[in-house]
């Protein structure tokens, strides 16, 4: 397990979302989902660049488990927004939003190797770099994303 403890820009709001993503993440663990962060929040952990803000966390977790996070956030009475035609499921508590992303439809397959990072008490289970390094690639050559060729190059310069 890694410890983190450099901040991204937006150190006030990341705190925030730590929190909140450890509530969620308690309520996923009673029923047995284990989802893996990606995105902005796994790069910032690997590359521990000051420059990254991160806005939101995103996960990836099993198409079948977005039912099961659906009827979760019902019984808990958490705001979400299920986007149907993404099959993404964003959660939110005031400015905080986590993202459930369903792994067959972006990405085919999960990672294979993950990796447990500490921040501010939370432990996040996270995509490996390999994984994430893949994936900025892609959208980067695609002009799918406008940030991936910066993360790309903060990820490729990590190794």
């Amino acid at each position: 397990m890694r410890t983190v403890r450099s901040e991204p820009r937006n150190r006030k709001h990341y705190r925030r979302l730590l929190v909140f993503a450890k509530d969620i993440l308690r309520l996923c663990k009673k029923n047995s989902l284990e989802p893996i962060a990606y995105g902005s929040l796994a790069v910032f952990f690997y590359t521990q660049s000051m420059k990254l803000s991160v806005h939101d966390i995103d996960f990836l977790v099993q198409e079948s488990d977005l039912s099961k996070l659906l009827s979760i956030m019902r019984a808990n009475n958490i705001r979400y927004k299920y986007l149907t035609k993404y099959h993404v499921l964003q959660v939110f508590r005031g400015a905080s939003r986590l993202e459930f992303d369903s792994t067959q439809f972006w990405h085919s397959q999960p990672p294979k190797n993950t990796m447990l990072f500490i921040s501010h008490g939370v432990i996040l289970r996270t995509a490996d770099v390999g994984y994430l390094r893949k994936i900025y690639r892609t959208q980067a050559r695609t002009g799918h994303h406008s940030q991936a060729a910066k993360k790309y190059e903060l990820l490729r310069a990590s190794a």
